[in-house]
């Protein structure tokens, strides 16, 4: 764990936005589960009649708090900010570079905890439904096993979806220093993608289409046999932003 990694945990944990978007997403989480609210952006239909028509039970709650995932990242454009946003907006991020931490560090570091702040929010989410739905009187649905597997899975595959969209928007901000921008793309990707794909037809931009992908994946009409070129062409996408982002960097003064 580097230097940088630890101040940005300090700061976090001192962050008055961050526990307020926790509160809000432990808060959506109660409702899902107990209103039996389902929906999202490009969610897959057959899944919502399933939902909408049967008995819940723990997994299907979580099944229905996945579907909701989209309009979880709204919230998380909080942690974009808090974490990436904040050091261009303030312009810190050059004296950073410059106290001697490479391109490649400040990145990989800034990333890191993004992504582990968004795991804890993702597991809030799911727990906070699964704890609810067992109080509602919702039946496991399974065995312990799978109702943790369930969660493990949905937290990991919903967790790495937003942190595919916030690596591409970290590229953004480091190329147009906008942090409205970058924001804007947060929520703005899986519209886009689902727009497009309606509009042409792509089948490729399933690909990229990852909150349809992971609700597919929970609702299981994806297995795990079928799921390695997404994974493949997500961490791809990771890659990618990275050294496009340290590239950008580089060619930037300080």
């Amino acid at each position: 764990m580097g230097r940088l990694f630890r101040a940005d945990t300090y700061r976090l944990m001192r962050t008055k936005g961050i526990y307020l978007t926790l509160l809000a997403i432990i808060l959506m989480g109660i409702s899902s589960a107990v209103s039996k609210n389902v929906g999202g952006v490009d969610v897959n239909m057959n899944l919502i009649d399933t939902l909408r028509t049967g008995k819940w039970t723990l997994i299907h709650a979580m099944m229905a708090a996945s579907l909701s995932v989209s309009v979880v990242l709204f919230l998380l454009i909080v942690v974009f900010v808090v974490t990436v946003g904040y050091e261009f907006s303030q312009k810190t991020y050059k004296n950073t570079l410059t106290s001697g931490v490479s391109r490649l560090t400040f990145v990989v570091e800034k990333f890191g905890i993004m992504l582990l702040t968004i795991f804890i929010m993702m597991l809030s989410y799911f727990v906070t439904v699964l704890i609810a739905g067992s109080i509602k009187g919702y039946p496991a649905g399974g065995s312990a096993g799978k109702v943790l597997q369930t969660l493990f899975t949905n937290t990991v595959s919903d967790a790495v979806a937003v942190a595919v969209v916030f690596a591409v928007a970290m590229f953004v901000l480091a190329l147009f220093k906008s942090i409205i921008l970058a924001s804007v793309m947060v929520p703005a990707w899986p519209i886009a993608i689902s727009i497009l794909a309606a509009e042409t037809g792509w089948h490729w931009l399933k690909y990229v289409n990852f909150f349809i992908t992971v609700n597919d994946f929970a609702g299981g009409f994806l297995k795990w046999s079928q799921m390695a070129p997404y994974i493949s062409v997500g961490i791809g996408i990771i890659i990618a932003a990275w050294l496009l982002t340290i590239v950008t960097l580089n060619h930037q003064e300080l």
